[in-house]
């Protein structure tokens, strides 16, 4: 939105103000103008009503649980400046609040409480709003505010998604009368980061898979995500995966684990703490491992052995596929290579999975 476009508003007065630089806010101010909110115009922080509030709780549980820790976290860090921290949902409804409430002003305690919507129509142009309406980080500062009653704020936000990339709600770090003192929208960044990993958990019928070209950050924040149920299809991803594989939000959901990696190299044994080593078809080398929930042996492990278990020579030449036709001590040896490989080398593990004895898997040991 350029100034011209400001001025053809239709309250002359709205002339006067300064007009914001970024995209982001720019777009934000011509949002409100088209909503009729007036930039000099009181904000009113209202609460939703206490059955409301019953409500919300309910329905967003889910985001509370794997929001909360972190935001516990970054409210300790940051509890000595004066800033707050905030949990919306995605129409802009305050669900949590943290930080010394006591060293924020009136203004912020007052527009912090649970229950107040910090959607567009309501409060103008801010960062949660801004991250809401624009799906991406915003920083907002003072002047930049719309609306009049809100320009001694300076906030920061970034929204989260979930498993389907859905908006759930932003995080913001809000304070009023002075700057944040320190990075701000960083920090806000990163704590979104871990709260959408804090939503893939492994269980018995799920993997996640966990990557990243770097192994330092395979398990970090910044690792790369991915759901992947017992037929080896592709549930959920988050942002880094997504970004990482060149793919778009959807992409990556249903499809086959081995038409994005490259199954003839191999990807380790299931379950393993330890980094192995993949690639994807397009040839990018990755660091990698697979974690499964507990639960009892079922058609995934079959489906392991069939598409992704590798030679345990190292070659990295696919396993015989199970039209070839193998004599019977091929056949034996296989399955114990294999066995031996899914269970690390633990010989009483091998031989519980193949249903044989000990003795017997010594014996193909000592030929």
């Amino acid at each position: 939105m350029d100034a011209d476009s400001h001025r053809t508003g239709p309250d002359e007065g709205r002339t006067s103000l300064p007009v914001p630089t970024t995209s982001d806010v720019a777009r934000a101010w011509g949002r409100c103008i088209a909503h009729g909110i007036e930039p000099g115009q009181q904000v009113q922080f209202e609460q939703v009503g206490r059955a409301a509030l019953g409500e919300l709780e309910e329905a967003h549980a889910e985001l509370v649980r794997c929001a909360h820790p972190h935001l516990q976290w970054i409210s300790r860090g940051i509890a000595e400046t004066g800033s707050i921290v905030l949990l919306t949902n995605a129409r802009g409804t305050v669900l949590r609040r943290y930080g010394r409430i006591d060293l924020a002003s009136k203004d912020v305690a007052t527009a912090s409480r649970v229950g107040v919507s910090l959607d567009e129509r309501c409060v103008g142009a801010t960062a949660p709003s801004i991250a809401l309406a624009e799906r991406s980080p915003s920083a907002v500062a003072g002047s930049q505010h719309f609306c009049g009653s809100l320009r001694n704020f300076y906030c920061v936000a970034a929204p989260v998604e979930n498993l389907s990339g859905e908006l759930l709600g932003t995080v913001d770090v809000t304070s009023c009368g002075r700057p944040l003192g320190f990075d701000a929208l960083a920090l806000v960044v990163d704590v979104v980061r871990a709260i959408e990993n804090a939503m893939f958990q492994p269980a018995e019928d799920l993997a996640v898979a966990a990557f990243h070209v770097h192994p330092g950050l395979a398990e970090t924040n910044s690792a790369c995500l991915l759901l992947v149920d017992e037929a080896w299809t592709i549930r959920a991803a988050n942002r880094a995966a997504r970004l990482m594989l060149g793919c778009g939000p959807s992409d990556l959901l249903g499809r086959s684990f081995g038409e994005v990696f490259d199954v003839r190299q191999g990807l380790g044994n299931p379950g393993s703490i330890e980094m192995s080593h993949w690639m994807t078809s397009g040839g990018l080398q990755l660091f990698g491992r697979l974690r499964w929930g507990c639960g009892p042996r079922t058609a995934r492990e079959a489906t392991y052995d069939r598409l992704f278990a590798t030679n345990p020579t190292g070659t990295g030449q696919a396993v015989a596929p199970a039209t070839e036709v193998l004599n019977l001590h091929e056949a034996q040896a296989r399955s114990i290579e294999l066995a031996m490989q899914r269970t690390r080398g633990n010989v009483s593990a091998a031989a519980r999975l193949l249903g044989i004895s000990r003795q017997t898997i010594y014996r193909w040991i000592s030929r």
